[in-house]
């Protein structure tokens, strides 16, 4: 394609210059016609100063072969511009006809779109006459005349687009098969020097080959003596392997006896968690009884304090009492001895006298009663109070030994807790330990399979490496035929 692409480019470079050229030999051919017919000189030098400026400001850029297509559309233009300057320097049928000829120029291009523009630029110059310059060009022509005219500028370019289009293809066609002819040329020198090439390093390698034939079978026996070993070796792993299951196999059944364990380790650390839990909620409980126990001992021992205080309150009443007795009874002795004395006037008060004298000595004698008693009662309070403070020694003891026990469930159900958890650790170890060998059982037996496999590889290597001495030499016979074909091709080339 990049060859193809430099070739149509050459082309248009080729085509700008013929179209300069034409545009110089018409501008040149007007300028001398002109002059033989003395026109005026204005008109001339109008034409040959744009006419020869633009050609040379074309003429640097097709010489230099600098932008083809934008060239190509500005000799295009230039045309219509001298067409324009001719008509109206000139207005004649002879330089109207110059828009046909501009249209014949650019078909040269063999391209559709300079002949569109060109053809556009003629239709202007057309229709720009026809009402600028009618009686000197179209005087007989009416206006269907001018659209006739135009009609005649595109057939002509599209006979002359058809034309071009034609050559264009044809030309392509040839280019594209110079091209793969070209690049044929090149392969099958670049195939041919690669013959070349590869035959010259096949005979530097042959002799290399050579050398490589001789050290292979060497090298195969060597591998079919170690192979051997290896088959040997791998027979004496198969047996160490079934060995090796064999231990596995005891480790697993000795992993599951201890699962087993571990499992009944964890069912008496349970049992004796909910044991001691229990125990613990029963010396909670004496505890609380023990304490409420030791609150009522108290309460008891402040009752028979109070009892006893109240019992020396009515020991001093009943002394008082006993002190108003004999008073009342000396009193009741004295009314009497005045009552004799009174006579028969005083024999009623000696009356009254001596039961108030009987009463005093009853009620003396209920107060010692009385008194007896209170001191019984007091005593019996004293030891009551005795008996209590010792029991709320033995209660304190009680309490003591009770927080000490609650201490020692405590620390027991602790302990109970790190044994739990240890167990279930070993549980879950002994678990982790039973999976590993179980997987490592399963690669047991895939080494083992695989060892197997070996030895039976190794023995098939053993007489493939046999049958491969067997080809090296009909690899040498055909290294040696091969050797001649190459010293035939080196013949050939040179």
């Amino acid at each position: 394609m990049n060859m193809l692409s430099s070739l149509v480019e050459e082309q248009l470079h080729q085509k700008n210059k013929i179209v300069l050229l034409c545009l110089l030999a018409s501008i040149s051919l007007r300028v001398t016609v002109d002059s033989i017919f003395k026109l005026p000189l204005n008109d001339i030098l109008l034409l040959a100063i744009v006419g020869y400026a633009l050609c040379a400001i074309g003429s640097v850029f097709s010489f230099k072969k600098l932008y083809p297509k934008a060239i190509m559309y500005y000799f295009t233009i230039t045309m219509g511009i001298i067409s324009f300057i001719m008509i109206v320097s000139n207005p004649s049928l002879t330089t109207y006809l110059t828009v046909f000829l501009a249209i014949v120029i650019v078909s040269i291009y063999s391209d559709i779109r300079p002949v569109i523009v060109c053809s556009i630029i003629g239709c202007f110059l057309t229709t720009y006459s026809f009402f600028n310059y009618k009686p000197q060009i179209f005087e007989k022509n009416n206006y269907i005349d001018l659209v006739f005219f135009n009609m005649y500028i595109f057939v002509c370019a599209f006979v002359l687009f058809f034309l071009s289009y034609l050559t264009k293809k044809l030309y392509v066609k040839l280019e594209s098969t110079a091209v793969n002819a070209i690049s044929s040329k090149e392969k099958a020198e670049g195939l041919y020097n690669e013959i070349k090439a590869t035959s010259q390093s096949l005979a530097k390698i042959s002799a290399d080959i050579k050398d490589s034939i001789i050290s292979t079978q060497e090298i195969s026996d060597g591998i079919g003596q170690a192979i051997t070993i290896v088959a040997e070796e791998a027979q004496m792993e198969v047996t160490s392997i079934h060995k090796i299951k064999e231990l596995f196999d005891n480790g697993k059944n000795k992993m599951v006896l201890s699962m087993e364990a571990s499992n009944n380790m964890d069912s008496a650390v349970k049992s004796a968690v909910s044991n001691i839990a229990s125990g613990s909620d029963y010396v909670d409980n004496l505890s609380k009884e023990m304490k409420e126990a030791l609150n009522t001992m108290t309460l008891v021992e402040k009752l028979a304090t109070d009892l006893i205080g109240k019992n020396k309150i009515i020991n001093n009443i009943l002394t008082s009492v006993n002190n108003i007795s004999k008073q009342t009874n000396l009193l009741s002795l004295n009314a009497s001895i005045e009552a004799a004395r009174a006579g028969d006037a005083g024999k009623g008060f000696s009356i009254v006298a001596q039961d108030v004298r009987r009463l005093a000595e009853e009620s003396n004698i209920l107060t010692h009663q009385i008194e007896s008693i209170l001191k019984e009662m007091e005593q019996n309070a004293l030891d009551v109070s005795k008996e209590i403070t010792k029991e709320k020694i033995y209660i304190n003891n009680s309490n003591s030994i009770t927080d000490a026990t609650k201490d020692i469930f405590n620390k027991i159900k602790s302990e109970i807790h790190c044994i739990e958890e240890k167990t279930n650790n070993i549980k879950e170890t002994s678990s982790n330990l039973y999976q590993s060998f179980e997987l490592t059982d399963e690669e047991v037996n895939a080494i083992s399979d695989n060892t197997e496999k070996n030895a039976a590889t190794a023995q098939e290597v053993t007489a493939c490496i046999s049958e491969q001495n067997s080809r090296m030499n009909i690899i040498e016979e055909n290294y040696i035929k091969l050797n001649a074909l190459i010293d035939e091709l080196n013949n050939f080339n040179g």
